[in-house]
């Protein structure tokens, strides 16, 4: 054979040995999977000092490194797109999300992951007149007296789940002048604007939240008051891991309700990064007693 076929034959051989005796599972590639998430802080943290240590980053990454049979990429959105692409694609999940009726139309969600501590009504100090008529002996206040009354504008952002007593109460008055919806990304951060500017009266949202995005807007968050909705019969919601409706995104969420207990315990120390100690430990006993139920 002559010398320069020989040469051929080697190179040839050298290339596709490999590929005709690798294993299926390192021919076939991965299916991919798309995680969608907005910019939330202190949940998802996209830019910053802080960027992708939010307590939904962290269990979004853990959950990339649990699923490795999957070739990972990350999507940020606002609640809309995510809701829609949810609905539109089949490759998609989102490590946040709140379970609603409609929502389980379109959404394949896992068994209860973590407990989030509920939201509350947050307004500025200067306008707790407005809001003293509404204040309860146990130091709480009646969402539907105050959307009742048409005294003061609640602003909300759009396609964001407040847990299904609260959006129960806000349906009621969506279409009122008595709420302002607020669309786009920065959504939080938008809506606090306008409170500090007298462009709504009150918003809805979570005490860690609250604290973490005044603190980096500059506002002092002790200019702001918390406090919880008596419309709540619990503390806390209850946070699901959401795919598409799909055989992949059933596939997903099989996988992930055989590791419940791993990722619960994760969640719990990311989430009480974000949390004073009291808080720390309330969430902590409330995770306990409800997943030993």
């Amino acid at each position: 054979m002559p010398k320069i076929c020989r040469l051929r034959t080697q190179i040839a051989s050298r290339v596709l040995l490999p590929l005709l005796c690798c294993t299926a599972s390192f021919c076939i590639a991965k299916e991919e999977l798309i995680w969608l998430g907005a910019d939330f802080p202190p949940a998802f943290i996209k830019k910053g000092p802080n960027a992708n240590q939010g307590h939904i980053d962290k269990i979004e990454q853990y959950l990339k490194h649990r699923l490795s049979e999957y070739q990972h990429s990350s999507e940020n959105a606002n609640f809309s797109r995510i809701l829609t692409s949810l609905k539109s694609r089949s490759d998609a999940c989102s490590a946040a999300l709140f379970k609603t009726p409609e929502r389980e139309k379109y959404i394949e969600f896992s068994k209860p992951i973590y407990l989030i501590l509920s939201n509350g009504i947050i307004f500025k100090r200067s306008s707790l007149a407005k809001f003293r008529p509404f204040i309860d002996q146990d130091k709480s206040i009646s969402l539907s007296k105050v959307l009742q009354s048409k005294k003061t504008v609640l602003g909300i952002s759009n396609n964001r789940s407040y847990g299904n007593q609260l959006n129960a109460i806000i349906n009621q008055y969506r279409d009122t002048s008595a709420v302002y919806h607020r669309s786009g990304s920065n959504q939080l951060e938008g809506l606090l604007q306008m409170l500090q500017f007298n462009r709504i009266d009150y918003l809805i949202g979570y005490f860690n939240e609250l604290q973490y995005v005044a603190r980096q807007q500059g506002i002092n968050p002790n200019e702001l008051v918390f406090y919880p909705a008596s419309e709540l019969h619990t503390p806390y919601i209850l946070g699901y891991i959401g795919c598409s409706k799909s055989k992949q995104g059933r596939q997903v969420i099989r996988s992930i309700n055989q590791q419940l207990d791993s990722i619960r315990k994760q969640f719990v120390q990311y989430y009480a990064y974000w949390l004073d100690k009291p808080t720390q430990k309330l969430h902590r006993e409330l995770t306990e007693r409800y997943f030993k139920q």
